[in-house]
């Protein structure tokens, strides 16, 4: 009989279980083993995932957030009823930063959490309220841009990561990530800033990369990891109109 030889795929397998035996894997939020990565992710367990808040239908047509209870009649949030018309047609988000949906944002963002990139392709293939594949198939993904003097001290851009994320669990050739923006100058951090202080910051901030083309008869979502006011959106969106893209839409990790 032909003797069986192992693929390159159970080698892996093997040598992780062999890691998580030597070195269990901690759940973020509990800090306890992770022991089921069925239902759950590899740092993220299937009882931390019950506390993510992941937005549902129905919501805000402008930014995404849940709209609960009797909505009136109206399709966009209290927040939005009030502002001018933004570049972009409309947000989704899938998770409500909660605390443990803040704390991956900001271990993702602040801490090197590139070790979570994995946990985050699993809830995008396996929660059907996040309608990826409706929503940025076909599309060009642009992540927001970090200033170069923040990417070198960071190491990454944590949007691109995402926008790459999203991509690859399509599983679809057409859907393509393009670096296509820059940030034009150091912009001030914007977690204490409100809507008008943030819409002045990020004015005239970004520009088109010139040695990325993007087709303008295609749609492009812009990639970040989160959405507040939709300032920054709405900055990234006004200068991909400039360049003559027609349709432009953004989706975040998170929304708070």
């Amino acid at each position: 009989m032909p003797q069986k030889t192992f693929s390159k795929s159970n080698w892996i397998r093997l040598r992780e279980a062999l890691l998580d035996l030597l070195f269990p894997r901690q759940d973020l939020w509990s800090h306890e083993p992770v022991l089921d990565s069925v239902t759950g992710g590899k740092y993220l367990s299937a009882t931390s995932i019950r506390y993510l808040r992941f937005i549902h239908a129905p919501v805000c047509d402008t930014c995404g957030f849940p709209l609960y209870g009797v909505t009136d009649g109206s399709e966009a949030c209290q927040q939005c009823r009030h502002l001018a018309s933004p570049a972009f047609e409309s947000n989704r988000s899938m998770l409500l930063l909660n605390r443990l949906g803040r704390r991956i944002v900001h271990e993702l963002k602040y801490h090197e959490g590139l070790y979570l990139l994995e946990d985050l392709a699993f809830l995008a293939r396996n929660h059907a309220s996040w309608d990826l594949s409706e929503r940025v198939r076909g599309h060009q993904l642009v992540p927001v841009p970090l200033h170069t003097l923040k990417l070198r001290e960071r190491g990454y851009n944590q949007s691109l990561l995402l926008a790459n994320v999203f991509a690859q669990n399509l599983g679809d050739s057409n859907t393509c990530v393009l670096d296509a923006l820059v940030r034009t100058r150091a912009t001030h951090s914007q977690t204490l800033m409100d809507r008008r202080t943030r819409m002045r910051n990020v004015r005239s901030a970004f520009a088109m990369r010139p040695d990325v083309c993007l087709d303008p008869n295609r749609p492009v979502t812009l990639i970040d990891d989160v959405f507040t006011t939709g300032s920054t959106i709405h900055a990234c969106a006004l200068t991909l109109h400039k360049a003559g893209v027609k349709t432009v839409r953004s989706l975040t990790l998170g929304h708070g």
